[in-house]
Parts: C-alpha cells; structure tokens; sequence
C-alpha cells in the first residue's frame, strides 16, 4: 500500500488540509495517559503470536477510576495499512512501529484520540488501544516465520484478549464493551467482532464502531490486487466468514476479507461510521477518473468540478448508503450508522470531524445516542445528502468541520 499513502511510525495520522498531524507521547501533552503493557516474550514463542519482527505485542490500557464503571471497557483496534508482499512487510518490521514494539513508547495520550477514547460516556471506561503490529489485520495465522517476518495477527489479538481476560484486568467480569478501530483497524472490526463476542461472557453487551474501512473490492484497484495478495500471505483463511467462503470459489476467498462481503454476516450489532467519498479508497482506482478525484479531495473546488463529476460523485454515494442497506442486517434492531456526504478518511475530534451533524446531531453525539439507546426496535442509520449540481457542490455545510483527503493523491 506504499503506493497510495506512506508507512508512518506514529500512534496516529491526521489529514489537515493535505499536511500529516502527528499524534504520540512526545507530539501530545494533554489527555489522560494509557500505560503500555507489554506482553510476555516466552508466551509469545510458546503460542507463535509475534510482531512482524518477532518482538512480542502490546497494548495501552487505563483502567477506570470509578467503581460504577469498572465493568465497562471501550477496546480500539489501530489502524495503519497493510503489508502485502515480503518487501513491504520487510520494511514495515525493520523501519516502523507498525510491525515492531521494540520502540513502543511508554504512554499513549487521548487528546486528538478517536472520541471513544476521551469523550464521554466512554470517558471513564476501562479503555485499551489494541497495538497494531502484524500488518496483516491482526488476521494471520501462520505457524513459523518466512525469512524472518512473522504473520500472526489472530494470535497476537487472542493473546491480548486473553491477557485482558485475567483478573487483574477484569474483561471476563465485562457488562458493556465498545469496539471499534480506524482505518485498517475498521476493517479489523468488521472481521473480528464476533470473535471478540466469542470470547466475552454471552451476557455482555457488545458494540462495533468501524470507522473508516468499508472498502470495496473494484477492477483495476490497487487496495483490491493488495488484498489478494495479504489474504495468501498471512493467511487470512481463519478469520474470514465461512458463509462467505462457501459461497465463493476458492480463488475468490480473499474478496470475504472486504467488509461488504463479512458485514452482513456479522452478529454483534455495528454502528459504522464511513463516508463513500474516502479518497484513500479510490486513489488507487486505476479505472477512476483523476479529475473526479481531485475535484471531490479538493472538496468540490467549483473550477475543478463538473457537472459529470458531480453525478459521478452522487453515484458513489448512493452506492455507499446501498452497500449497507441493501443487507437484512442494517434494518435488525441495535444496528445503524453515520454515512457521510464529507471526503475524508479516518474521522477524528482535533480535526473537527466529530463535529459533522446529519438530521442536526453530530457524529459523537450520534454514537453515544446508539449506545445508550436500550433494548431499540429499530435501527438507527443517519444518511447522506446528495451534492447540489451548482456551486457550492457540498449540500451538508457542517462537512467543512472534516479534513480533505488530498494528501494521498497526486494529481
């Protein structure tokens, strides 16, 4: 995926106005700190659950002060691509923090963090941030390196359930769990959910936000050939749906790793937060004209815009609210969404993106709403606009609270 946007070491990336924004303990000063916790080494030989490198994973977690929250946890997978052939993984583990701990820093911050993770009513959870190390969707699961690269990303995420599971953590004894992830680890959501759901007590209440990673397998597609690829070399066999996998030959297995594929499978209620008009899902798109692209990154510059991208881009849309609610599963009670009309990828609060309204409530208040709504008989989806054919295109005002996504185009 080097080919679309850069491997960073950093906890998280930010698009503002075409420039990256990096988060970490040393770039963050404020928020509350989550404590690395580093898993044991010789545990992680004896189950075969490395980083890219071999180094053993990790997770930051803070506990919550208060009692009445102690059996409340929000759990966030991490996103940051994937590593799709040898020599990006090979990079991947000897040049950044996305297939290594061994330079973890010790603290990670929540100012700037996705709002589950510093926003109330989640504020006082019990909160982990899942590190993302394996590069293959925290899904691999191969028994022995190949050339010193390790691929077992399902291991790595039992390993942390499973330590989270322990007392001294208390996950068993959970009432409420929030998952969710960004980017990569949106993705992760959608394939993982019901595995975490498996492993948490049947009485628990368990939510999935993905943000971000409803991509779309499409001809001549980067992120589509990429797939294909990370599918046979993590092998990604194990955590893909088996309904999905019966339904398709063999050779086209890798398409259940997509989330249009596994999100009407999936059990464990989702709330996704996704806009159709994700520019880091089309760069790659070989068949995809430029100047759509670009007019829609540029967030509908008038010069840069035509009417034929517009009705291009109107039909993106449409096709991102369809690839939802055309599924049984996005009418079932407890489901729903947030489908933006913004460009963009990964929404977060420094960027103002939490700040989106449709049907006049914000993307946060959106969520918490969903969250707290009990025993619901229906679902609760908020849905895009289509964009005006005469400028200004944008037909939702409150999207210029977003970042563009121009930084992983060229034009």
């Amino acid at each position: 995926m080097a080919s679309i946007m850069s491997v960073l070491p950093i906890a998280f990336t930010l698009i503002i106005n075409g420039h990256s924004l990096l988060l970490n303990e040393k770039a963050t000063t404020q928020g509350e700190a989550l404590k690395l916790v580093m898993l044991d080494l010789e545990e992680a030989d004896k189950r075969g659950a490395h980083c890219l490198d071999g180094s053993p994973p990790a997770f930051y977690y803070l506990p919550a002060s208060k009692k009445a929250n102690r059996k409340k946890w929000v759990i966030f997978m991490k996103g940051g691509e994937w590593c799709e052939d040898e020599e990006a993984c090979a990079k991947r583990a000897n040049s950044t923090l996305l297939g290594s701990t061994k330079q973890a820093g010790q603290f990670m911050f929540t100012n700037g963090a996705p709002f589950f993770l510093s926003k109330a009513p989640w504020s006082d959870y019990n909160r982990v941030l899942l590190w993302y190390c394996d590069g293959g969707l925290f899904g691999g699961d191969r028994d022995e390196p190949e050339n010193g690269l390790y691929y077992q990303g399902k291991r790595i995420l039992d390993f942390q359930l499973d330590t989270l599971m322990k007392p001294e953590y208390g996950l068993k004894d959970a009432e409420e769990v929030m998952l969710a992830g960004n980017s990569a680890g949106g993705l992760s959501v959608y394939l993982h959910a019901d595995h975490v759901a498996s492993v948490l007590s049947p009485s628990t209440k368990l939510r999935a936000v993905p943000i971000s990673g409803f991509f779309v397998p499409r001809e001549e597609d980067q992120i589509t050939e990429a797939v294909s690829k990370l599918y046979k070399l993590h092998d990604l066999s194990s955590v893909v749906k088996p309904e999905c996998k019966h339904a398709l030959p063999l050779h086209q297995h890798y398409l259940c790793v997509f989330a249009n594929y596994t999100y009407p499978e999936t059990k464990t209620p989702m709330f996704p937060i996704q806009t159709p008009l994700d520019g880091f899902a089309f760069a790659g798109n070989r068949l995809f004209k430029r100047s759509t692209l670009w007019c829609m990154v540029k967030e509908f510059e008038p010069e840069l815009c035509k009417d034929e991208d517009i009705n291009d881009l109107n039909g993106i849309i449409a096709e991102g609210v369809k690839g939802y609610r055309d599924f049984p599963k996005a009418a079932q009670a407890g489901e729903g969404g947030f489908i933006m009309s913004c460009p963009g990828h990964m929404m977060y609060p420094l960027t103002g993106s939490d700040k989106v309204e449709i049907y006049g409530k914000s993307m946060e208040n959106a969520v918490a709403a969903w969250w707290e709504k009990k025993d619901s008989k229906e679902s609760n989806w908020y849905l895009p606009c289509n964009l005006n054919s005469k400028p200004p295109h944008q037909c939702n005002p409150s999207c210029h609270a977003a970042p563009p996504a121009a930084s992983v185009v060229k034009k």
